[in-house]
C-alpha cells in the first residue's frame, strides 16, 4: 500500500493482457470441475443406468453490479505466505465429525492399491497417461480394486470429509495446467477440500509465486447419477464461485454448471471416483483429525 492507504499504480500494459488470458486458460478447468453432460455409471459392481440426454450448464448466479461477472482486486497481502490447507471456505473448517475406520485389511488390495499409487507416481498424476502399463491393464487394476470396495454408501459416507490430494486423473484441463503451470509458474499440487457435515467442496491446484485456482461448490451425498436418484455411491455438486490468484491479483469468475460424481471405492486413505464426464480420478487422503493414516 502506498501512502494514504491507495494501491500502487495497476500495471495494465502486461498485468491486464495476462489475467485475461488467465481467465481464457482457466474457465475450461472450471468447467471440467463441473461437467455439464451426465454419462451412465462404469462400477462394475452395479447394473449399467441409462444415461440422462445431454444438459447444458446452468448460470447459478447473478452478475450483479460486476464487470460481465467478474472481479479484480489486489491481494492486500501477496508477499504473504499462502493461507494454509483445511479451510472448505473462507475462514471455515472442515466438519471434525468422528468418522468409521475403514482399512482394506487383506493384503490383495493392500497390494494392489500399492501398485495403483504405483504407476500414479511414475506417470506425474496421469500427464504421462499409464506410463509403461497398458490401457487394459490400468483399467482391470482400478476396476479390480472397485470390487473391493469396503465401504457401504460411499458417496455419502463421513470418510468423504477431508482433505484429498490428487494422485491421478483423465481430466485434460487440469493435466494441461499440471503439464504448463500457470504462465511457467509450475503447478505444486492440486487438492480437494469436502466438509461433509456442511455441504461444502472445493477443487485447488496451487502454483508457485502464489499462484492458485479455486473452485468452491455444494456437496450433496447420496445425490446425483444419471437418473437423478438417491444412491449411496455418489454425491452431486454445484459450482457457485470461482477464483484464481495470479503476481498478486484476483480475479473472480462467473459460477457456471453442476454434476455429480460416482465413487467407486472408498477407505480411510483413499478414494476412486467417475465423473458425468467419465473421467478418472484417484484421491489420496492428507491425514488429519484422526481419520486413518494409510492402508
Amino acid at each position: 500500500l502506498q501512502a494514504g492507504g491507495g494501491f500502487p499504480p495497476f500495471p495494465t500494459e502486461t498485468a491486464m493482457p495476462r489475467l485475461a488470458a488467465a481467465l481464457a486458460l482457466l474457465l475450461p478447468v472450471a468447467l471440467a470441475f463441473c461437467p455439464p453432460q451426465p454419462l451412465g455409471l462404469r462400477s462394475p459392481s452395479l447394473p449399467a443406468s441409462r444415461a440422462l440426454p445431454p444438459r447444458q450448464p446452468q448460470l447459478l448466479g447473478g452478475l450483479g453490479m460486476r464487470w460481465r461477472g467478474f472481479r479484480l482486486k489486489k491481494d492486500e497481502d501477496e508477499d504473504a505466505p499462502p493461507s494454509p490447507v483445511g479451510t472448505a471456505g473462507e475462514g471455515a473448517e472442515p466438519a471434525r465429525a468422528e468418522v468409521p475406520e475403514v482399512q482394506c485389511e487383506d493384503a490383495k488390495t493392500r497390494e494392489m492399491v500399492g501398485r495403483l499409487l504405483e504407476v500414479c507416481k511414475k506417470t506425474r498424476q496421469g500427464v504421462e497417461g499409464t506410463g509403461d502399463v497398458g490401457l487394459n491393464d490400468w483399467e482391470g487394476l482400478v476396476e479390480g480394486i472397485a470390487m473391493r470396495n469396503p465401504t457401504e454408501d460411499p458417496g455419502k459416507s463421513p470418510l468423504m470429509g477431508g482433505i484429498w490430494e490428487l494422485a491421478w486423473t483423465t481430466e485434460k484441463e487440469v493435466l494441461a495446467l499440471m503439464s504448463s503451470g500457470l504462465f511457467g509458474d509450475e503447478c505444486l499440487r492440486v487438492y480437494q477440500e469436502i466438509d461433509v457435515e456442511k455441504g461444502t467442496l472445493s477443487n485447488n491446484m496451487e502454483f508457485a509465486n502464489n499462484g492458485r485456482f479455486k473452485v468452491l461448490s455444494t456437496f450433496r451425498g447420496g445425490q446425483g447419477g444419471p437418473l437423478k436418484t438417491n444412491r449411496g455411491d455418489t454425491f452431486s455438486f454445484e459450482f457457485k464461485s470461482a477464483s484464481i490468484r495470479y503476481k498478486g491479483f484476483e480475479l473472480g469468475l462467473p459460477p457456471i454448471g453442476k454434476g455429480w460424481s460416482q465413487q467407486t471405492y472408498l477407505d480411510n486413505s483413499i478414494r476412486i471416483q467417475r465423473d458425468s464426464r467419465n473421467d478418472l480420478a484417484i484421491y489420496t487422503r492428507v491425514p488429519t483429525f484422526g481419520v486413518g493414516d494409510g492402508i
